[in-house]
């Protein structure tokens, strides 16, 4: 049985790309922007640590997430560079919301009802 083995190699540009876009996403359709980029920034100084720590719950995390995106976040969580790239990205979409062209999903409103007039 082949096992699998944490950060064997560094992400990708297109890689990093896609999974800044992708977390940066999934904050903005929430309307959690300030919460991520205030514990993004709060914790950018110990961010390897925190990427080693995140290793630690692997075999608790790894199963709910899957193996492969948990291991891409973590290498995204491991690097300083990668935090402020995905700072950019979450302050980009969250300005580009609403804009002609930007993911009208995160716009739509939970609650759809209407008052009869």
């Amino acid at each position: 049985m082949a096992t699998r083995a944490f950060w064997e190699e560094d992400l990708t540009e297109e890689e990093l790309d896609k999974l800044c876009k992708r977390a940066a996403h999934e904050v903005t359709k929430r309307r959690l922007e300030a919460p991520a980029i205030m514990l993004l920034e709060m914790h950018k100084p110990i961010a390897n640590f925190n990427a080693h720590l995140a290793l630690g719950a692997a075999g608790f995390l790894a199963p709910i997430v899957g193996f492969e995106l948990f291991n891409d976040l973590t290498r995204l969580l491991a690097k300083r560079d990668n935090i402020d790239r995905l700072l950019e990205e979450i302050e980009s979409q969250a300005a580009n919301r609403g804009k002609p062209g930007a993911d009208e999903r995160a716009e739509t409103p939970c609650n759809t009802t209407t008052q009869a007039g």
